[in-house]
C-alpha cells in the first residue's frame, strides 16, 4: 500500500461521502483507508460510526477513522463517552483512543478516578 498514492487520490477526490461509502464496502484495506480520508464523519449517525469501527478489520483503518476523522467531529466527546461504555473491544478502544485528548484539553467534568479504576480493572 503506497500512502503517497492515497494522499494524491484524496487531494483529487476531496471530501465526498458517496465514494467513501462505496469504498468502505469493499474488503480492500487501501480502499477503506481512502474511504476514511474522504468521508465526513459528522454525516454519519453514531450507529453508522460503530458499524464502521466493526467493519474496520485492519487496525490501521480503525486508527485512521478514530484519529483522523472522528477526533475532529463536533460529536467526538459524545461518541467518546458512549464508546467507553460499549462491551465490544473495537468500539471501546475507539473511546479510549479519544480519551487522552479530552484529558489534555478539558479536565473539568471528567471523572479521572473513575477512568483510572476502569483502566486498573480491565
Amino acid at each position: 500500500m503506497n500512502l503517497d498514492r492515497l494522499r494524491t487520490l484524496v487531494k483529487r477526490l476531496k471530501t465526498r461521502q458517496d465514494p467513501a461509502c462505496e469504498l468502505r464496502a469493499t474488503d480492500d484495506t487501501a480502499a477503506r483507508l481512502l474511504a476514511v480520508l474522504v468521508c465526513r464523519p459528522e454525516a454519519f449517525e453514531p450507529g453508522e460510526l460503530v458499524a464502521l469501527l466493526h467493519g474496520s478489520r485492519a487496525r490501521k483503518v480503525h486508527d485512521w477513522l478514530v484519529n483522523s476523522e472522528v477526533r475532529k467531529s463536533p460529536r467526538a466527546e459524545e461518541l467518546r463517552v458512549a464508546w467507553l461504555a460499549d462491551a465490544d473491544l473495537a468500539v471501546a478502544s475507539a473511546g479510549w483512543a479519544l480519551t487522552p485528548e479530552r484529558v489534555a484539553k478539558k479536565l473539568e467534568g471528567l471523572d479521572l478516578p473513575g477512568l483510572l479504576d476502569t483502566v486498573e480493572s480491565r
